[in-house]
């Protein structure tokens, strides 16, 4: 695992195709009558980066709005500006540099991008998956069920992107159009024919994903996050609904959990296939909408421990599969499900459920640190009050002594969460240590105070700020019995401070605490 996989190719396009593309997209509103070059030119949005002969596209970002420094580039010699404005009469730029006006920048680039790299969806069978929590597994688990069953897939998201054991950092959840024009390109040139990747409501919101169209989708849970970007819980949520109504094929899947419950307006997908799916012994009951008929996916567990469960499922118009699976965890078998689902929707033969014993557990995510004798340690990534809660309920009564929980949150980030992350740690494990997560530009001591503030009850907490002394702290005091929780990065390997990034991995830590602890 984890082998780096070749360079990406630069994102380079003529201003000629630039200007094909985006009318063919629809985005053209107004453009100059400059000729254009068949000359490939490199694609840039960062007016820092911008050099002489490149493509600049203006984009309005949340603190900065390259229309701005439009007409300080023009004496750099830019081949093509695109811009959201009207060029004013003593635009410097517009009398140099050729121009085209678009109603949205951001479209702008995703087009841009794909016509760069030939367009490489139109070979590819495309998987989309959103969600507040549970989008790195299920992609994870959709990339493992094909890969067991050979067919070669691509997967990108929290992770990286990966085929096979090729791995390509992303730096997004949902990378930049350029990068992931690009992965998509490389997918089809290797001999992809699946691509499954995380939709995060950042890149819905900034139309990363515009020209493309899913074959299946799906939406794994929704509850607070991103309010540091997002102005309220009703923009996310819209945020993430687009992908449904705007970015699927016609007679796409669009797999719901049922967690989702009542906030669900399937009747806006006419035209899809829609299903929902969840844990059997509590699912709702449904009725068929007047506007699409909905169909249901739920699962049962029979046996449960540690190394995984041993589940039927029962899909629409198939008979019950039934098989073990390395996942424990409710919300981890709601992720599978969706996973089987979206797989099977894309795959070019039958997935048998003799396979699932095979897949490779997800990175970070309800991963075990054992050392015999000593008390168990599961690193997660949770980091939103719902993953926190959901994590340490399903611990809670698999832990033979005390649950410990080691967490924080992340600094210039959604700061009302913390105080409610807080009061879920307090309430549910027996010991809480608040320590750092990655507290960027903020101090460390300010956000532990945000969330002792909601602790409350008996229980006792902790705060140890440096977080390697926290895991080591909570590992000392733990009896064999015990179950520790390390929770907030998963499989994150760096720790980002304001005027530093350092290696740091919570499972390193945890082993070599194991290991030396008495």
């Amino acid at each position: 695992m984890n082998q780096m996989g070749p360079m990406l190719k630069k994102c380079e396009i003529s201003t000629q195709s630039s200007l094909i593309a985006l009318m063919t997209a629809g985005l053209v509103v107004d453009h100059c009558k400059k000729p254009l070059s068949r000359e490939k030119s490199a694609v840039c949005t960062d007016s820092r980066k911008a050099q002489t002969g490149c493509i600049f596209i203006a984009i309005k970002g949340t603190k900065h709005d390259g229309h701005r420094h439009l007409n300080e580039l023009a004496g750099l010699g830019l081949s093509l500006i695109v811009t959201e404005c009207d060029p004013p009469p003593e635009a410097n730029w517009a009398k140099t540099t050729p121009w085209i006006r678009v109603s949205s920048s951001r479209k702008a680039w995703s087009y841009l991008a794909s016509s760069a790299y030939d367009e490489p969806q139109t070979n590819l069978k495309l998987i989309a998956v959103t969600g507040t929590n549970g989008k790195t597994s299920t992609v994870w688990m959709v990339g493992e069920l094909l890969r067991t069953s050979g067919i070669k897939c691509m997967t990108v998201g929290t992770l990286g992107a990966y085929i096979g054991d090729q791995h390509f950092p992303t730096g997004h959840t949902t990378p930049d159009p350029d990068i992931l024009f690009s992965l998509l390109r490389l997918a089809t040139d290797q001999g992809v024919s699946v691509v499954a990747m995380e939709a995060s409501s950042h890149a819905l919101a900034q139309s990363k994903l515009a020209a493309l169209s899913f074959d299946a989708m799906a939406f794994t849970s929704f509850s607070r996050d991103h309010l540091d970007f997002h102005e309220s819980l009703e923009d996310y949520w819209k945020a993430k609904w687009q992908l449904f109504t705007e970015l699927g094929k016609p007679g796409a899947l669009c797999a719901f959990s049922a967690s989702l419950g009542t906030q669900l307006n399937l009747g806006t997908l006419s035209g899809r296939d829609v299903q929902l799916y969840g844990a059997k012994q509590h699912f709702p009951s449904v009725q068929n909408s007047k506007d699409s008929m909905v169909k249901l996916t739920t699962y049962e567990v029979t046996t449960s421990d540690f190394n995984g469960s041993q589940i039927n499922l029962s899909s629409p118009g198939s008979t019950v599969k039934s098989g073990f699976v390395p996942y424990f965890a409710d919300h981890a078998l709601d992720n599978f499900t969706a996973a089987e689902i979206l797989a099977s929707r894309v795959s070019s033969r039958a997935i048998p459920s003799n396979v699932w014993r095979h897949l490779r557990a997800v990175p970070g995510r309800l991963e075990q640190v054992l050392i015999s004798g000593r008390p168990g340690v599961i690193v997660d990534y949770a980091h939103t009050p719902d993953a926190l809660e959901k994590t340490l309920r399903v611990l809670k009564p698999l832990c033979r002594g005390k649950l410990h929980v080691v967490f924080g949150c992340g600094g210039n980030r959604d700061k009302g969460k913390r105080p409610i992350m807080g009061g879920i740690a307090s309430t549910i494990a027996d010991h809480v240590i608040i320590t750092s997560d990655n507290p960027r530009h903020e101090d460390p001591a300010a956000i532990a105070n945000d969330i002792c503030g909601g602790t409350h009850g008996a229980t006792t907490v902790d705060v140890e700020l440096d977080r390697e002394l926290a895991i080591r702290q909570a590992i000392e005091g733990a009896k064999a019995a015990d179950l520790i929780l390390i929770a907030g990065k998963g499989h994150e390997t760096e720790q980002i401070f304001a005027d530093r990034v350092v290696p740091f991995d919570d499972r390193l830590i945890a082993k070599k605490a194991l290991l030396e602890t008495k």
